[in-house]
């Protein structure tokens, strides 16, 4: 969901909610003022029956009329019902009011009910000057109730007076003596509003009200969204554009939001970091390519290879070294150097980057790489790439072909060792030298003398060697001198010595001899051995 949608959301359910809790406390209000309005008119009525009773009684008693059948009409008690029945032809609201008591002397001015629970409360309180109280009709309507009590007076005794001192008149019309005494409840005055009128009221205010404020939340929201748009959203959509093209790379673009408010301050703040961050870029990629160019001087391969096998750099050595360069997300070092899927591993093939991450030292071990179908040998060094919180990032690995060294060594050693055979071999028999011979005698007298035993020293020489290798050849001569050099070693045991130490002259020494006849036994071997 967009910003301009969440915040036009948010902000419609807080105006509705707003709309609701104003409509909520303005129908309370409007109750509260209908019903405070209703018990002004309540009073205003009853002072205006109170003020038309009182001048009704006063008129009739200071007239000096005398109490009869036409004048009985004027007295309060019989003319408020009377008034009351032509009220209610003219006023179709169902307000009543008439003048009752819990004891008339008229029928008519019984009071019901909830007449005589404010009857009730006026003896209970007697300084109390009103009451008011709501209840349902036996139909089921709603009516306030409001009662003012009705005291006797001097006057009222004439009327209201004990058995005996009332009206002939009144005794005639009405059995009931009511034996009344000064400051005595005679009654009350109640008046009945019907909570209709109420209902009335606060609705056709309430509809108005609603329609005003309807009216006024609509201006309201319309104008939050207008400026909401104008000084946050338009902005945020240039911000928005600005970092997608950040992103992207072109650090050129200004969010340029105008103004000098809050919007304006972060346009500014985030024009400053694209600049900022475009020089730290171009910074880094000028010395990236420093770094790039200083490892492309370097001969040897080098990659920076980080702890998945990714390699994250390397120089023009390595393309120049490997036929097939991958992607770039698919360089994997064992795949660059090997083909493999999977990277080095083995005591005889170590992988360097494992070797570093367990050690965490420098690593140089020996491969064995295959390019263009060729076996090359190959060394390579892996340093460990730290970061800056101490841990390892990956390594730093340069390989360098050594292939034409091992063959060198291996070509140095093995002259070594034919140097170091001929010094003590004869070159054309094999057979130890003098040089050899000599030093074998010397250890041969050693061993004897520490073990006791004897050992026998032969001198050989070939007969008439001269005439045959001077009439038939160098190269003859130098078969027969091959011939009874391999004659002679085959003839003595293998921990014997063979020796020739010049011309056609050999020497053996043999060890471990018991006496005299062990070696001359070894002698006829020898001269039969020599034999055609």
């Amino acid at each position: 969901m967009r910003l301009q949608t969440k915040l036009m959301a948010a902000i419609g359910i807080i105006f509705i909610l707003s709309f609701a809790v104003v409509e909520f406390f303005d129908y309370r209000q409007i109750r509260h003022d209908v019903q405070r309005d209703m018990y002004a008119e309540a009073k205003v009525l009853h002072d205006l029956i109170m003020s038309t009773r009182s001048v009704y009684q006063k008129q009739f008693l200071e007239s000096g009329l005398e109490l009869d059948e036409n004048t009985l009409g004027f007295l309060p008690g019989h003319a408020l019902p009377r008034i009351v029945r032509q009220f209610e032809q003219w006023d179709k609201s169902g307000l009543t009011f008439n003048n009752v008591s819990d004891r008339p002397r008229n029928p008519v001015n019984k009071a019901d009910g909830i007449e005589e629970e404010a009857i009730r409360f006026f003896k209970e309180n007697p300084r109390a000057e009103e009451w008011m109280e709501t209840y349902r009709s036996e139909e089921g309507q709603r009516f306030f109730q409001y009662s003012t009590p009705l005291w006797i007076d001097s006057y009222c005794l004439n009327c209201h007076s004990r058995e005996g001192e009332a009206s002939p008149t009144l005794k005639d019309y009405y059995a009931t003596d009511l034996d009344y005494e000064m400051e005595d409840l005679a009654g009350i005055l109640s008046i009945k509003l019907p909570a209709s009128i109420l209902e009335q009221r606060v609705a056709r205010q309430m509809k108005q009200n609603f329609f005003t404020h309807l009216g006024l939340f609509a201006i309201t929201f319309l104008a939050v969204s207008f400026f909401l748009r104008r000084f946050v959203l338009r902005p945020l959509e240039h911000l928005k554009s600005a970092t997608t093209a950040w992103e992207g790379g072109d650090y050129s673009v200004r969010a340029a939001v105008a103004g000098k408010d809050e919007m304006a301050d972060i346009s500014q703040a985030f024009d400053n970091m694209a600049r900022a961050v475009a020089d730290r870029e171009e910074s880094v990629l000028r010395e990236r390519g420093f770094l790039q160019n200083v490892i492309d001087g370097i001969a040897d391969p080098i990659m920076v290879i980080d702890t998945d096998f990714r390699i994250l750099l390397m120089n023009n050595a390595v393309g120049r070294d490997s036929t097939d360069l991958m992607a770039e997300e698919e360089r994997l070092c064992h795949r660059l150097s090997h083909h493999s899927d999977t990277p080095c591993f083995g005591e005889d093939h170590p992988c360097p980057l494992r070797e570093v991450v367990r050690t965490g030292r420098s690593v140089t071990v020996v491969h064995r790489h295959y390019y263009q179908g060729e076996e090359r040998i190959v060394e390579l060094v892996a340093s460990p790439l730290w970061r800056a919180d101490g841990s390892l990032l990956g390594i730093i690995e340069s390989s360098r072909d050594i292939t034409a060294r091992v063959e060198a060594e291996a070509t140095v050693r093995e002259s070594e060792r034919r140097l170091k055979h001929l010094a003590h071999h004869d070159p054309l028999t094999g057979l130890p030298n003098r040089l050899l011979f000599k030093d074998r005698l010397e250890h041969a007298l050693y061993r004897a003398r520490r073990s006791g035993r004897s050992l026998a020293l032969m001198f050989l020489d070939l007969d008439c060697f001269k005439h045959f290798n001077d009439s038939l050849g160098h190269e003859a001569g130098d078969r027969i001198l091959r011939e009874v050099a391999g004659r002679l070693s085959a003839s003595v045991r293998e921990a014997d010595t063979v020796a020739r130490i010049g011309g056609d002259e050999f020497v053996i020494i043999l060890e471990d001899m018991h006496n005299s006849e062990e070696a001359r036994a070894v002698a006829e071997k020898i001269q039969k051995g020599l034999l055609p």
